[in-house]
């Protein structure tokens, strides 16, 4: 697969299907709460790095919404497929305490709901794709809507991602690195969510156990379960030259712990223009990374019937 391209072609995607729908009137609401689950939250996820401090903003990965949920606030629902049972029970909440709610998804029982109760609803193209690999059109259309309502001050336009990022050789060899170790990442904790997109990836594509954590925290805990030539674990340090000189002095320190336990490790540097194709840049290279690890552990990094067994049972 071309990451690059399938993004692109995304992103564009999102943008066109987001600017038919009406804007909406943003000044009502002290706070969004967002709804997801998988791959469909991590829209909320880029968004919630992008502006940290900008939008006041709540990521709701459960059935129910917050018990503090009013008028006050908007509801943003996604799900790729529109069949997530607690994204569904969460709108479903919204529209019983007569919240706004934004449904963004490619279809399902979720778009049916939404044209019923006359909610707010962006329906994607949905192609043959897993959620994971739909971040381009689900963020786009929510960055696009919420640009046309002033909730956010940016002017967003196609392409959002003009970078060529070549990914495909370092997620070779740091797939070849990880091998059968299991993955464990660290970022500083405002990228926090860039662990869990490596994370998803590992878990959904590589079909392995993966783990993510963030600095300060992890070096008050878990760095206790460090072990001299440890093989078992293979640590990925995501690092931002850019950051705040605490949080990149952390993680350079950390970075030197691990080597001085001789541990399997590997710093991956966050690059990009700007803060969003920082974001981009490692989606498409976690992707090319878990990508390439299911194909050395003969794996089908689109088979999806462990998790689609669970919700059977």
């Amino acid at each position: 697969m071309d990451f690059n391209q399938k993004l692109k072609e995304g992103l564009e995607s999102g943008i066109r299907s987001a600017k038919a729908i009406a804007p909406i009137k943003p000044g009502q609401f002290s706070r969004i709460i967002f709804c997801g689950m998988g791959g469909s939250v991590m829209p909320a996820e880029a968004i919630s790095m992008l502006w940290l401090e900008d939008i006041a903003g709540y990521i709701n990965r459960t059935p129910y919404l917050p018990h503090w949920a009013s008028k006050e606030h908007l509801v943003v629902c996604t799900s790729w497929s529109g069949n997530t049972e607690e994204t569904i029970a969460s709108y479903e909440s919204a529209i019983e305490k007569n919240i706004k709610t934004i449904v963004i998804t490619g279809g399902g029982r979720l778009a049916e709901l939404a044209q019923k109760d006359g909610a707010t609803l962006i329906l994607l193209p949905n192609p043959n794709l897993n959620p994971r690999n739909a971040l381009g059109s689900m963020l786009a259309s929510t960055l696009t809507l919420f640009s046309h309502s002033d909730i956010i001050e940016s002017t967003f336009s196609s392409p959002l991602f003009s970078q060529e990022n070549d990914s495909f050789g370092l997620g070779t060899d740091i797939s070849k690195a990880i091998g059968t170790k299991t993955p464990i990442i660290y970022s500083s904790y405002s990228w926090r969510f860039l662990g869990l997109f490596w994370k998803k990836f590992l878990n959904e594509n590589s079909k392995v156990h993966a783990f993510a954590s963030f600095l300060p925290e992890a070096v008050h805990n878990e760095i206790a379960g460090v072990k001299e030539k440890d093989q078992k674990f293979f640590y990925l340090i995501l690092e931002d030259s850019e950051e705040e000189t605490t949080d990149r002095l952390n993680l350079e320190k950390f970075y030197k712990f691990l080597k001085k336990y001789n541990t399997e490790n590997t710093l991956i540097k966050i690059t990009g223009k700007t803060r969003l194709e920082k974001i981009l840049n490692q989606y498409i290279l976690a992707s090319t990374t878990s990508t390439q690890l299911a194909q050395q552990l003969g794996v089908d990094p689109n088979s999806t019937e462990v998790i689609e067994g669970f919700k059977k049972l």
